[in-house]
C-alpha cells in the first residue's frame, strides 16, 4: 500500500489573522477526510505535537524556504522512506480524492495540468493553464531530494537546494520534464487554492487583516489577474462551500453573494454536459469491449 506524505509550512504567528485561523482548521479537516488511509501529515512551526496522522515539528526557521530546508533534513533521516510527498499550504485544500486516485498509479509526479483559484470573497473559481507547474503535486519520493543548482544564488556552505524547496514556478517544470507526469482532469483538480484578503501573498501587496473598503478594492485588484471568475462546481470539493461561505461571512460580517446570472447557468449545464457525456462514453467502451 502507497505511502504519502505531506510537508506543510506553517503560517508564522504574527501573520496569523482570525480568517487564516478559520483557514488552517479547514485545512487540518480537509487532510482527515482523506477517503486513502496510508498518509501523514508533517508541519514546521512554533509547536511539538502529535495529532493522530498529524505531527507538529518544531522549527525555529520562520519563512517559508527555511522551514523547506529543515524539511529536507527530516526526510533525509527517516528510517521509513514514504512513496511520495506532498506540499501544500496551510490555508489551501487538499481534494478529499486525492491520494485514493494518485495511489492507483506509477508516476513521477502528479498535478493539475490547470491551476484551480477559489475567490472566498465571492466562491467563484478560475482556471488556468500555465507554463510551469502549481505549487502543490505529488512528488514520487525520490525526486524532493534531488538537489538542484541554482544559477547565480549565493547560499552558504552549499550552492545546491533540494527540489522540494525550490520555486515550484521557476524548476518544476523543467526538472520533470522528462519525467513521466500524470495529469488531473480538469474538473477534478488535487487541490484548490484559496485566495483571501489574508492569504501570504495578498499581504504582500495589501497587508490588510480586517475587511473594509480599502481592502475590498485592493483585493478585487489582486485577484483580476487570475480571472476569468465563474460559479463552477468541481469534483470533490463541492462539500467545503458551506464551510468555506461560513469562514467568510464570520471574517468579513458580509455574506457571500451568489448571483446566478445566465451565463451561469450555462456554465453550469456545459460542465454537467461534459461531465455525464464522458461518464456515458466510458460506460458504452467498457460495454462493447465486453461484449
Amino acid at each position: 500500500m502507497k505511502r504519502f506524505l505531506f510537508i506543510i509550512p506553517l503560517t508564522p504567528p504574527h501573520l496569523l489573522s482570525p480568517l487564516r485561523k478559520d483557514l488552517f482548521s479547514l485545512f487540518i479537516s480537509a487532510l482527515q477526510r482523506q477517503a486513502y488511509e496510508n498518509w501523514e501529515g508533517l508541519l514546521f512551526g512554533e509547536d511539538e505535537k502529535a495529532d493522530g496522522k498529524i505531527k507538529y515539528i518544531k522549527t525555529n526557521a520562520v519563512s517559508k524556504e527555511d522551514k523547506f530546508l529543515v524539511a529536507v533534513d527530516y526526510l533525509k533521516s527517516l528510517n521509513h522512506k514514504p512513496d511520495y510527498v506532498v506540499r501544500i499550504d496551510d490555508d489551501d485544500l487538499i481534494s478529499p480524492y486525492a491520494l485514493k486516485y494518485a495511489s492507483q498509479f506509477d508516476f513521477d509526479c502528479y498535478a493539475d495540468k490547470y491551476h484551480t483559484f477559489y475567490d472566498i470573497t465571492t466562491g467563484k473559481t478560475t482556471q488556468n493553464k500555465r507554463e510551469w507547474l502549481p505549487n502543490t503535486i505529488i512528488h514520487k519520493f525520490e525526486h524532493v531530494l534531488e538537489e538542484i543548482r541554482k544559477p547565480g544564488d549565493v547560499l552558504i556552505n552549499n550552492d545546491n537546494v533540494s527540489l522540494l524547496g525550490l520555486d515550484h514556478d521557476i524548476y518544476w517544470e523543467k526538472y520533470y520534464r522528462d519525467k513521466k507526469i500524470l495529469w488531473s482532469d480538469r474538473s477534478n483538480p488535487i487541490y484548490l487554492r484559496i485566495l483571501s484578503p489574508t492569504s501570504i501573498t495578498s499581504q504582500q501587496e495589501n497587508q490588510h487583516k480586517t475587511w473594509n473598503n480599502k481592502a475590498q478594492a485592493d483585493f478585487n485588484q489582486y485577484v483580476k489577474g487570475y480571472g476569468p471568475w465563474v460559479y463552477k462546481p468541481l469534483s470533490g470539493f463541492g462539500e467545503y462551500d458551506a464551510e468555506l461561505k461560513r469562514i467568510w461571512e464570520k471574517f468579513s460580517g458580509a455574506p457571500v453573494k451568489k448571483k446566478i446570472s445566465a451565463s451561469v447557468f450555462f456554465d453550469y449545464l456545459k460542465y454537467y454536459y461534459e461531465y455525464y457525456s464522458k461518464k456515458a462514453s466510458k460506460i458504452y467502451f467498457s460495454f462493447e469491449k465486453n461484449k
